[in-house]
């Protein structure tokens, strides 16, 4: 659990249960809290390749996304058009590590995790051009949304 509190010349960091101060002024914690909440509201790097690899697909030809993506997994008929469906899960795994803080003799220790994600993608092709392209299942959230997604678009440009 982590809980913080920050005063003008005070902050305090409660990491599961060990508390670390220090003694800082208002700037450098308005600057550092900052950072952090708009880190946070920003796209991880992950999503932001798949969006960008996503969006020079838009319009293309179906061939050039056979090149990039492969063959669909499964293709329906809609009055829209074909929707063609990809589908890939991804499963990371991560090893423990220790992590440093700014405190002397603090040493956190992150445990082993693994990260698992669905993705699906439908993209409609209609006169043989990419209408659109949807994302769907359990592909990861917050920053990361679309990180179970990247390995269907690597090889796209």
């Amino acid at each position: 659990m982590l809980r913080a509190e920050v005063h003008y010349w005070l902050h305090w960091v409660e990491v599961m249960g060990t508390r670390m101060v220090r003694w800082l002024s208002g700037r450098p914690v308005l600057a550092v809290f900052s950072s952090i909440f708009l880190a946070a509201c920003s796209a991880g790097l992950d999503t932001r390749r798949v969006d960008s690899r996503i969006a020079n697909l838009d319009g293309q030809s179906a061939t050039a996304l056979r090149q990039c993506m492969g063959d669909p997994h499964s293709v329906g008929q809609t009055e829209s058009g074909e929707v063609w469906r990809y589908e890939h899960e991804r499963v990371e795994h991560r090893n423990a590590y220790d992590l440093y803080g700014g405190t002397p003799g603090v040493i956190i220790r992150m445990p082993a995790s693994t990260q698992r994600g669905t993705c699906s993608v439908d993209v409609t092709v209609r006169d043989d051009l990419v209408r659109s392209i949807t994302f769907g299942g359990n592909s990861g959230s917050g920053t990361d949304r679309r990180w179970a997604c990247l390995p269907l678009v690597e090889n796209c440009q």
